[in-house]
């Protein structure tokens, strides 16, 4: 049984962080600095994002990339549940015994022996 929402099977989840940095730095180069990515794989990825939601999402204006309707629209979104997914998969930090002010209890029975602890 397949229960992925239909537009999620169409879009390819590693480009909603494209999104985001594209919107948030209003610029595909600085966009692929954050990313680790050249311009032309930034370019390339947001094409298929466009495609994919048969949106433009940004038109140039001078230098800056600005936002469609639809991208404003889209971006608190994307931002929201890339925050979450990221606060979600980050692995919880190491235990540290000695930095740790946890109470720890521990149990154990001790009536079976009770009768080597009489006076």
């Amino acid at each position: 049984m397949n229960i992925m929402h239909p537009v999620l099977r169409r879009i390819d989840l590693n480009l909603l962080p494209v999104f985001d940095a594209v919107y948030r730095s209003r610029s595909v180069r600085l966009a692929a600095e954050e990313l680790a990515m050249s311009t032309s794989a930034l370019s390339h990825a947001l094409s298929r994002l466009r495609s994919a939601l048969n949106d433009p999402l940004f038109y140039r204006e001078g230098h800056r990339m600005c936002p469609s309707v639809y991208a404003s629209q889209l971006a608190p979104s994307i931002a929201s549940a890339l925050k979450f997914l990221n606060q979600e998969l980050t692995p919880p930090a190491a235990f540290v015994p000695a930095a740790s002010t946890d109470c720890m209890q521990m149990r154990s029975p001790i009536s079976p022996r009770s009768a080597s602890f009489r006076r």
